[in-house]
């Protein structure tokens, strides 16, 4: 008589399926933060139109195959990685406390964003390769601008709805926060160098006064 599988039998298959899970996304990660770091050296070292598919897969060790499975092309990555930053930088500023001034969210988001050690290796190289190549700008400033807005549209829709205020314009909100992000981010690429996180704090604090000025 074929003998049924027990609850003990069920909870050690689900266990083990739960660990063989995890290993591969650890595997995936790993493998993920090789191939970024990989291109983003090269990136650095060679400028980013000189550096192929073949180019990051041998420096990786796998396959140009294997590379398509993590990343539509060698751009692509810089794209990923930034977007990745601007992600934990909106989650940073979702866990603040909805009272506190939105300026003082972003501070203390910008802060954790460009030391966190997750980030800050591969976007200092990835902004770094940005410079390199100022070329590559033109390519990457819409997605760039797209999810920047998205981001930003989230945290004051979020921002609003707590203090009871319509949220219909917080697409508009974004939409000119990202301008002044991105045109400072675009200044220091063609200027060659780092964008200070403090810079977006003072267009905005300069924004500010001006009205408060003419009010």
């Amino acid at each position: 008589m074929e003998r049924k599988p027990g609850s003990r039998d069920l909870g050690h298959e689900a266990n083990r399926v739960a660990a063989l899970t995890a290993t591969l996304e650890r595997r995936r990660v790993a493998l993920t933060e090789r191939l970024e770091l990989c291109a983003l050296t090269l990136f650095l070292e060679n400028g980013i139109d000189a550096v192929s598919v073949d180019d990051i897969a041998s420096a990786a060790g796998i396959s140009r195959r294997s590379f398509y499975r993590y990343f539509e092309s060698p751009i692509d990555i810089i794209r990923t990685v930034i977007c990745r930053a601007m992600d934990g930088w909106t989650q940073q500023v979702r866990e603040r406390p909805v009272t506190e001034p939105l300026l003082e969210s972003f501070r203390a988001a910008n802060s954790f964003t460009l030391t966190a050690p997750d980030n800050a290796e591969a976007l200092r190289l990835a902004l770094a390769g940005m410079h390199r190549s100022p070329e590559a700008w033109a390519r990457l400033s819409g997605p760039m601008q797209a999810h920047t807005t998205a981001a930003y549209r989230q945290i004051i829709a979020e921002r609003l709805a707590a203090s009871g205020r319509d949220t219909g314009m917080a697409g508009a909100i974004a939409a000119g926060l990202t301008a002044i992000f991105v045109y400072l981010a675009e200044q220091s690429v063609r200027e060659n160098r780092q964008l200070e996180a403090g810079e977006f704090e003072t267009a905005l604090l300069g924004i500010r006064d001006m009205i408060a000025a003419d009010g």
